[in-house]
Parts: C-alpha cells; sequence; structure tokens
C-alpha cells in the first residue's frame, strides 16, 4: 500500500520545481515597504507595530523573514508560547499520520482468528482495512469541524469574555480576549493526549477496536481545534506578517518529525506513542497558560455560581409557566388537564378501551351468527313443507 505515497513525493518534487521557477507573486515585503514610503512621503507619521515588523522586511529573502520571525518571537513572549503549542499540535498531528498503521497492525495480530469476522476494520485475512481506516478518520475530521462553531457558542456562553483595559501587553489581543476559544483548544488538546495514550494500556483481542475508536476520536478532535488554533493565531500573530511569523515554527516541526520518524528504527511505537503524548499534554498546560489570572477567576467563579444560575432558571421558567397558565381560558386549561389525566395513566385506559372494543366484537359476531342461523332454519323449513 506504499505506491501512491511514493507517487506522491514525484508530484511533490514537481511542484517544488514548478513553484521555484515560475511563483513570482510572493513579495509581501517589498509592497508593503513601498507602501510605507508612500505614506510617509504624504504626511503620514501614524507607524502601526505589524507593518513595522513587515516594513523592515525589504529583500524578501527566507533568512530575513526568518530572522524577523525569530525577533517577533523574542519579543512578545505569548506569541512564542502560542508557536510553541501549535509547532507541538501539528507534529504530534503528523508523527500520528505515520504511527497509526504500524500500531493497528501490531494490535491486529492480537485478534484470534475466530473473531475476525466480528472485528470492524479488518479484512479476512486479519490485516487492517486501511482504506475504510483511513475514511474513519477524514470523515471524523470533518465532522469535528462541522460541529466546531457550536462548541465556541456553547464554551463563548459558559464562558463570558473578558474586557481588555488596552494597555501594555493586553492590548494586543483585541477589544474582546475570546478566553472560550483558548480554554476550547486546551481541553481538546488534552483529551487528544487522552486517546493518543489507550493504545499504550490495551492489549488483547479487544487492543486493536479500543485503539481504532480512540484514533477516530482524536481525529475528530483535530477537526474541533484546527478551526480554534486560526483565532487564536489571528489574535496574537501580527496580521501583516503572520504566514512569514508561522514560517520558523514550521521549519523547527518539519525537524523535530523526521528525527522523530527516524527513531522509531531505534524505539519502540509505544514509546514513540508515550512521546506524542507528552507532546500534547505539554501543548495543553501551555495554552492553559495563556489564560490570565482574572479569566480563571472568572472561570471559577461561573463554575461555584452554577448550581444557583440554573436554579435561578429554573424558578424564572416555573413562574412563567403559571404565569401563562393564569393567562389561560378556563376551557383550554380543562382540556390540557383531562389530556395530562389520560395520559398519566395510559395502561389502564389502553386496557378499558381494548376491552370495550373486544365486547362490541363479540357483541357483533355473537349477533351475526344468530342472523345467520335463522335464515338457514327459515331455508329448511321452507325446503320441507316444498
Amino acid at each position: 500500500p506504499v505506491g501512491p505515497f511514493r507517487g506522491a513525493v514525484v508530484c511533490t518534487m514537481a511542484a517544488l520545481v514548478v513553484v521555484a521557477s515560475m511563483w513570482t507573486e510572493n513579495y509581501g515585503g517589498r509592497k508593503q515597504q513601498q507602501q510605507q514610503q508612500q505614506t510617509t512621503e504624504n504626511g503620514d507619521d501614524h507607524q502601526n507595530d505589524d507593518s513595522e515588523l513587515v516594513e523592515s522586511v525589504g529583500s524578501g529573502s527566507i533568512f530575513d523573514f526568518l530572522r524577523e520571525a525569530a525577533r517577533a518571537f523574542m519579543a512578545d513572549m505569548r506569541m512564542l508560547r502560542v508557536g510553541i503549542v501549535q509547532g507541538l499540535s501539528v507534529g504530534s498531528l503528523q508523527i500520528f499520520v505515520y504511527l497509526w498503521s504500524p500500531v493497528l497492525m501490531d494490535l491486529a495480530k492480537q485478534v484470534p482468528k475466530d473473531a475476525l469476522h466480528s472485528t470492524w476494520g479488518l479484512d479476512r485475512r486479519g490485516d487492517p482495512a486501511f482504506g475504510l481506516i483511513f475514511m474513519v478518520f477524514m470523515g471524523a475530521c470533518v465532522l469535528g469541524g462541522v460541529i466546531a462553531p457550536f462548541l465556541r457558542q456553547a464554551a463563548t456562553a459558559l464562558l463570558t469574555p473578558i474586557v481588555c483595559s488596552g494597555s501594555n501587553s493586553e492590548s494586543s489581543q483585541g477589544a474582546v480576549r475570546p478566553m472560550a476559544v483558548e480554554f476550547l483548544s486546551a481541553a481538546c488538546y488534552f483529551f487528544a493526549a487522552c486517546m493518543l495514550l489507550i493504545p499504550c494500556m490495551v492489549s488483547g483481542p479487544n487492543g486493536f477496536s479500543q485503539s481504532l475508536r480512540a484514533f477516530a476520536v482524536y481525529e475528530l478532535l483535530v477537526g474541533i481545534v484546527s478551526p480554534c488554533e486560526g483565532v487564536i493565531r489571528s489574535i496574537y500573530f501580527p496580521a501583516h506578517a503572520r504566514a512569514s511569523v508561522w514560517t520558523l515554527p514550521s521549519l523547527l516541526v518539519n525537524a523535530a518529525v523526521s528525527l522523530a520518524v527516524f527513531g522509531t528504527q531505534f524505539i519502540s511505537l509505544l514509546n514513540v506513542c508515550m512521546i506524542v503524548v507528552s507532546l500534547m499534554v505539554t501543548a495543553s498546560f501551555l495554552q492553559a497558560s495563556l489564560i490570565t489570572a482574572t479569566e480563571w477567576a472568572t472561570i471559577k467563579t461561573r463554575v461555584r455560581n452554577a448550581p444557583k444560575l440554573a436554579r435561578s432558571l429554573s424558578l424564572k421558567l416555573v413562574k412563567e409557566a403559571s404565569a401563562h397558565a393564569r393567562k389561560t381560558p378556563h376551557y383550554v386549561r380543562s382540556v390540557s388537564f383531562s389530556v395530562y389525566e389520560t395520559a398519566s395513566a395510559p395502561p389502564k385506559m389502553l386496557l378499558r378501551h381494548l376491552s370495550d372494543l373486544t365486547a362490541s366484537e363479540q357483541s357483533k359476531s355473537s349477533d351475526l351468527n344468530a342472523i345467520s342461523s335463522d335464515v338457514f332454519s327459515r331455508a329448511e323449513l321452507k325446503d320441507k313443507v316444498d
């Protein structure tokens, strides 16, 4: 099954040659510098921090972009933490892409032959059905992206954002800092680590099925957290140099993934899984560290007041229902009460109705039998008279 991947290497090399020889529009740094020079000549002295970052990149070379990205990370520790967190997340995902197939192959060998037909994801020979499994993974990832907006809305409703004062480092976070997105991302990283820990803890005939379910849930969490990562990058990374700043973590992630994949020749797959779990746990804690003490106090207050809030909402609903009932006409209340009485004891009413129907049917059948016997007796009497 490695043939398509080898073909993908050839296509990727061809794409590299095409981009290196024919790509002519990636000159954002030069255009930004010209725009800044024009605004300076017109007398506009207003300068933005994000535009200064891109203005300093005049030549547009890759080394200049990396140098400015390193300066931006060193200037803002929150940006550095976001780069580390999302680098760990992307790196863990890329290691998982290489890791899941050999892990499932090892666990498939532990499934007995008499249980092959009842184990989903295995073919007749006992090997993992990679096509079906990959389809499930991609479907779970797409499903996570579909439900991600609803989860963000729910998290925003439960965790009220904190309005920033617009000073110091908080000013770079916008007027309203969506701590719900950060909290949701940290929770997804932690649960993803738990899902990747399952293959290290299970074995035996059910190990394959349990690990397959865990990997599918991991892909679901990846689909949920990917839009959240984009939102977090839009908060912390400069708007005019977002791609340039993200270039440096991407290079480090690719190097780390290459070392991890090469290390599988000397380290067992379960130990590599444990390394990925540690990376996801680290990402979860670093992501949670971006939530300020004030926001944690807000979360604790909301959790502490959750029973009171639920009680007040229930009392409010009861009051509204009673007020609506008082405004309802008398005949509507009587009808609804009779319907309620009928629904409160359905077995008795149903049995009574069935007994009435049975009695009526029996009476009808007895009447028909009497009529038919009378007709037959009259016919016999007529034959005798004749």
